[in-house]
Order: C-alpha cells, then structure tokens, then sequence
C-alpha cells in the first residue's frame, strides 16, 4: 500500500534529538554551568583576596602584635618586636 497523498513540504518530522534539545534537561545543564563559573569566580576572588592581605603591612602588624602577647604572658615580661619579615 502506497500512500496517495504526499507528505507537506512544511511539516518537517522532528527527531527525539532535537526534542530534547530545548527539554528541561539542557536547560539544566546550561543553568549549571552557569552556576559553577560564578563559584569559580567568587573562590578566585576570595582565595586572591587572602593571598594579597597576607601581604600586606596589616597581617604582617598582625602577626607581630600577636607573638608580642605570646611571649609577654609566657615570659612575664615587656617583650617588643620592631621588625618582621615573611
């Protein structure tokens, strides 16, 4: 049995591929993706933002401040640091 009447030139028969295409499932997986990039993101900045202050004359007074209270209380003594380096 032949068909008697042709088929549409408009009508174009779209496969499960493409179907799925524009399905919830890319669309997660685009939203994904976007998703990490901006995680990536933001932990270079946070992980670049530490590792500058670490740097900086700040952390250094910091650390310099902090081993002074140490050895005071241990000591029993005035103790001063005037220079530290990393």
């Amino acid at each position: 049995m032949e068909p008697t009447q042709p088929q549409d030139e408009e009508h174009h028969h779209r496969s499960a591929r493409e179907r799925q295409r524009r399905g919830p499932m890319w669309t997660f997986i685009r939203r994904m993706t976007i998703v990490t990039i901006v995680v990536f993101g933001l932990l270079a900045l946070i992980i670049g933002g530490g590792w500058w202050y670490l740097g900086t004359t700040s952390f250094a007074d910091l650390v310099r401040l902090r081993i002074q209270k140490t050895l005071e209380s241990r000591l029993g003594r005035a103790v001063s640091i005037h220079e530290i380096d990393f």
